[in-house]
């Protein structure tokens, strides 16, 4: 009882000192980070056809399309499982 006493109050020290994070801390800047990538992922056909006018808007809408579809399949990867990998 007295080890678990005395674990308890490292850990409690050691998260004060700023050592250990919550994990529902860490959980919302990853998100923060991750919506903001998409955002700017979201935002790239659009600047492709600024910096690129001779593209047309079949090729702009063919970039934007890849794009999202890019985005899908990396959010699909994450899946329920807290992306982890299959098969583990």
């Amino acid at each position: 009882m007295a080890n678990a006493q005395k674990d308890a109050v490292e850990l409690k020290n050691a998260i004060t000192r700023g050592e250990y994070l919550l994990a529902t801390e860490v959980e919302a800047e990853w998100s923060d980070v991750l919506s903001s990538i998409r955002a700017r992922m979201l935002a790239l056909a659009s600047d492709i056809a600024q910096l690129l006018p001779h593209l047309s808007k079949h090729d702009i809408l063919a970039i934007d399309s890849a794009i999202r579809d890019a985005l899908h399949e990396a959010a699909d990867a994450l899946g329920a499982d807290g992306g982890e990998a299959e098969g583990k």
